[in-house]
């Protein structure tokens, strides 16, 4: 923690994430598959601390605190019905949907408080198989 000379506390190690995929690339996953963020070349993206793996695609919680996760992407829904799931050390914790925008294109949003342990897990899971583009973004924060 810093208290710089305006009196603002910064916290610049806190444990954080911003992923998402380089360009216009895109993902398709199976059903019941791990989504896997392995971020790329853009600005905004980041790993802080390192705690989360995108070999497996998982969070790691380092410390007991209350976690802010989100997702955002943009999936063709020609292919199918859009939605997710965020588990919690295995276990089923929050679904997500999509809304329709038109032209075959579905926006899929989440964003979720959670009381984590040291050494819990947090994943991000499809529910059919999606096929989303490069703008797809998954992140997660502790809060405190």
């Amino acid at each position: 923690m810093r208290i710089d000379s305006a009196g603002r506390v910064t916290m610049p190690y806190q444990p954080s994430f911003n992923l998402g995929w380089t360009g216009n690339s895109y993902a398709n996953t199976t059903s019941g598959e791990i989504i896997k963020f392995v971020g790329g070349s853009r600005a905004d993206e980041f790993n802080t601390g390192g705690h989360y793996d995108a070999s497996t695609g998982l969070f790691t919680a380092p410390v007991a605190g209350k976690y802010l996760f989100a997702f955002t992407a943009y999936h063709s829904s020609n292919y199918t019905d859009a939605y997710f799931y965020l588990k919690i050390n295995g276990v089923v914790s929050t679904y997500g949907a999509g809304s329709q925008w038109g032209s075959g294109y579905t926006g899929l949003n989440l964003c979720a408080v959670y009381n984590l342990a040291a050494g819990d897990t947090v994943g991000l899971y499809s529910g059919p198989a999606l096929y989303m583009y490069g703008n797809s973004r998954f992140s997660g924060y502790l809060l405190g």
